[in-house]
């Protein structure tokens, strides 16, 4: 079994570093001109996401910080198959995919089912898409596996607080954002 899986490991490294490869160069044939060639537009950085109106005033601050920027995933948090897969699934939702980047990134969780950044990237996506409670269940999840890590866990509680908003919870927002502050900090704008 053990063998089978690092085989796929180096399958799905290969597979992801081949996204990314530039395209095999082709000689014309002699006697031939060589068409022009094509060039595609370097993929520039994710869209902004949409944001909704903030629980109140002293949220706010919070919410111009994104959960996405609260606990941003490093290749030290995961293995190489599964950062080729996030890096996939954040090409995926940068291009408008939501689905197929949510089906990449339970490809990711098949692979390290315990990592709880792939659970809170898969919770972040849920909650840019608008599925709240998925987005709740999914930090939870995450902060189950979190070991103690702050930054995570405040993350976590964030996308929790913004989907609890999206919920039209307010007090739930709010007690979910004063757990965030526990593990965060308070916000540069909060009393």
């Amino acid at each position: 079994m053990r063998g089978r899986r690092s085989g796929l490991v180096v399958v799905l490294v290969l597979g992801g570093c081949a996204l990314h490869a530039p395209p095999p160069v082709r000689t014309p044939e002699p006697g031939r001109r060589s068409p022009a060639p094509v060039v595609a537009p370097a993929p520039g950085p994710a869209t902004p996401i949409e944001r909704r109106p903030s629980v109140n005033a002293e949220s706010s601050a919070a919410q111009e910080r994104s959960p996405v920027e609260a606990a941003t995933v490093t290749p030290a948090h995961v293995g190489p198959a599964a950062l080729a897969l996030l890096e996939q699934a954040r090409l995926q939702a940068a291009a408008g995919d939501g689905e197929r980047a949510a089906a990449t990134l339970e490809r990711a969780l098949r692979i390290e089912a315990d990592n709880p950044w792939l659970w809170h990237r898969l919770g972040v996506l849920r909650l840019q898409q608008g599925m709240w409670d998925q987005a709740i269940a999914l930090a939870l999840r995450s902060n189950g596996f979190a070991r103690g890590n702050a930054r995570l866990l405040g993350g976590n509680w964030r996308v929790i607080a913004e989907a609890r908003a999206g919920q039209g919870d307010h007090a739930g927002a709010q007690a979910a954002l004063r757990q965030a502050r526990t593990y965060l900090g308070p916000s540069p704008a909060s009393p």
